[in-house]
């Protein structure tokens, strides 16, 4: 009898349907990970200014308004994202300003009228958005879809 040497063609599909099942359940825990890793940190960094806003606030009796701000700027309200907490904060309560994982600054809003009021954004690696603050008014962060929700930490 002659021997024959190599592989069938169902041997070979069971060991590429297995490597394909391998490869998209290590892809899933790889993308959960990173999803999860990306979170942590962001949510280290809005911890980190919003204690020097409160501590911002102690010291000074207000939450730090900018002089102006690029996404609204009124006499009773400030939403700034493009680092305009930066001469307020830096170096005296922060040692720099953090941005988010995708390079971007945390949102900041405050609201002086009828009282100091404050609120962060984050957005998370899956494009949710969360908010910390004090005061939250409901309207903030809104619009677009999805609306932010109160962070869970």
């Amino acid at each position: 009898m002659h021997k024959q040497y190599g592989f069938t063609i169902v041997e070979v599909l069971v060991v590429v349907l297995v490597l394909a099942i391998l490869m998209t359940v290590g892809g899933l825990a790889w993308r959960t990970a990173r999803e999860d890793a990306i979170n942590n940190e962001s949510k280290t960094e809005l911890l980190t200014i919003q204690n020097a806003v409160e501590e911002y606030y102690s010291q000074n009796g207000e939450y730090p308004w900018p002089a102006s701000c690029s996404k609204y700027s009124s006499a009773t309200n400030r939403t700034c994202d493009a680092g305009e907490l930066n001469p307020l904060l830096v170096p005296k309560y922060l040692k720099e300003l953090p941005t988010d994982w995708r390079g971007k600054h945390y949102e900041y809003t405050v609201n002086k009228s009828p009282d100091n009021r404050y609120g962060l954004l984050m957005y998370r690696a899956n494009g949710t958005k969360c908010r910390v603050g004090k005061g939250i008014l409901a309207m903030w962060w809104n619009t677009p879809a999805p609306a932010a929700e109160n962070c869970d930490f």
